[in-house]
This record gives C-alpha cells, structure tokens and sequence, in this order.
C-alpha cells in the first residue's frame, strides 16, 4: 500500500514539474501554426492585389514566426502592392542576409533596379542571381539582354555557354 502510493506521488510529481515545459511547448507550437497561416493568407492577398491585407498578415507573421526569412517576401511583396518602394527594397537587400532567400531576393531587388532604369544595379543582381541558379531563366535572360545593351561580347559568350550547358539554350 505505501508502495503505490509512493508510485502514485512520484508520478503525479513527474507530471506536475513537467507541465509548465508541455505548456510553453504547446504556445510555441500554437505560435508558429498562427504566423504560418498568416503567411499563407498574405501570400494568397498578394496573389490577388490587396496590398491592405498583405501587409496585415505579413505583420502577423512577422510577429508569430522566428525565422524572418519565411517572412520578408510577404513583406517586401507586400510593401510593393502599396507602392512604398523603400520598404519593398529594403525588405528584399534584408533577404540577402539568408541563403534560402537570397535568390528571391536578388529578383526583387532585379526589378526594383529595372523599374527605376538603374540597370547597372540590374545587372548586379541578375549576374549574382544567375551564378546561384545558372538554369534560372529570367536571371540568364537578364544578363543576356544587358549584357548585349552595353556590347559586352565577350561576358555574353560566357554567359550563353554556362546556359547552354544548363540546358537553357538547345
């Protein structure tokens, strides 16, 4: 009898101490399923052009998630349907900093430069860009067209043959 009782007050201890850990477990968890589907959510106002509620949710998971690379497309996309230039641009240089997010945005930042007529910054990024994904076909078509705008002939024939074996060029 003393036994199980003594069984029955090691387990409920157990259990007792372990709560508060299971309870931050359980926020956090709760946390990341919120800034998650404000993601989603702002991807998808983007997707169809409300700037208002993109940046809502971009907040909202900027808030919720601890990774902000997951987060700074939402923002610097959604700064862009605003039109605040400044933000969407800073948003996409802050991608730079992750190699998960550096490609998007070295595009971003692309046509930011393409848009304000900067195309020595466009080709910047473009070539950075082309070096990360030589089989990505905007970045090839990028540098190919300002290459041949400023008659560098000889980085265009580099860059058809680094497209040609990328298989971006038959």
């Amino acid at each position: 009898m003393i036994g199980g009782l003594l069984v029955y007050f090691t387990s409920l201890t157990k259990d007792v101490l372990a709560l508060p850990a299971k309870v931050r477990t359980r926020q956090r968890e709760a946390k990341q399923e919120r800034g998650m589907a404000a993601l989603a959510r702002g991807i998808e106002s983007v997707m169809v052009g409300d700037a208002v509620d993109a940046q809502h949710h971009a907040r909202i998971a900027r808030r919720n998630l601890e990774h902000a690379s997951l987060t700074r497309l939402l923002t610097a996309q959604a700064a862009q349907l605003a039109g605040d230039d400044s933000a969407a641009k800073e948003n996409f240089a802050l991608m730079l900093e992750a190699p998960e997010t550096e490609f998007l945005g070295l595009h971003g930042l692309y046509a930011h430069a393409k848009r304000a007529g900067d195309d020595d910054a466009a080709r910047r990024h473009a070539e950075r860009a082309f070096e990360l994904r030589p089989n990505a076909r905007w970045a090839f078509e990028s540098v190919l067209d300002l290459n041949l705008a400023r008659g560098a002939w000889g980085e265009t024939r580099d860059v058809l043959k680094i497209a040609k074996a990328n298989r971006l060029l038959n």
